[in-house]
Parts: C-alpha cells; structure tokens; sequence
C-alpha cells in the first residue's frame, strides 16, 4: 500500500536550529539532538494523523517553511500529475532502526585523543 504524498513529506529528516531547539515547541529527536523527531512508525512527531496536517504549523521550521514537495524527486514523479515516488515511499515508510550518523567529529583538544565512535 502506498502512502499519500503529505505523509511521504513528513517522513523526511532534517537539523532543526538551536533557536527551534530552544523554543520548546518543536520536538526533536533526544538521541540525536538537534533533528527533528519522528514517531515509532516514520512519521514526524508533529504529523496529526486524523487531519494530515501539522500540528504545529504556526511555529513549525525554518526548512519546512521553506519546502516544498512539488519538485522533490524523492516524493514525485511527476507532480503536475500528481503521480507520486512509489517505490522511494515504500522503501522509506518506517523509521530507520540504526542511527542516521555513524561517525561524529569533534574539534581537536590539546590533551584530548579522539576515537571514531560507530554504532
């Protein structure tokens, strides 16, 4: 069965500000901080299952204010047709069970040996 496109869209990840972050009204994902959260089944946090839309709309992202699916080839085929990525929706409609970064970088500290942390 394939999703509509509205929850293909809401299944995206993204980096939130530390501005979003610290306003509380954006939920981000505690164990990757600073990307937004989804739900157990791919969703964003924020995706109101009975309407489709946002439930937080008003205060919703910078980068989901400034989306938009019509040209997003991961979503459409063709969206003048409305003829939707079928096979990029189906192989991304649940949330991945390993973490999305395996490797973190930190600054380099005098005194400080870093080591690649990998899950």
């Amino acid at each position: 069965m394939t999703e509509s496109h509205d929850t293909a869209c809401c299944r995206l990840d993204f980096v939130l500000t530390v501005t979003e972050v610290e306003s509380g009204d954006i939920k981000w994902d505690l164990g990757r901080p600073y990307f937004i959260r989804h739900l157990s089944d791919g969703r964003c946090a924020h995706h109101d299952a009975e309407s489709g839309g946002c439930s937080i709309y008003a205060s919703r992202s910078g980068v989901y204010r400034g989306y938009s699916c019509a040209s997003d080839t991961r979503i459409w085929k063709n969206f003048e047709q409305m003829e939707a990525n079928a096979e990029w929706i189906e192989a991304n409609r649940t949330a991945q069970s390993q973490p999305h970064v395996t490797a973190a970088l930190m600054h380099d500290t005098p005194g400080v040996t870093l080591r690649r942390v990998t899950s």
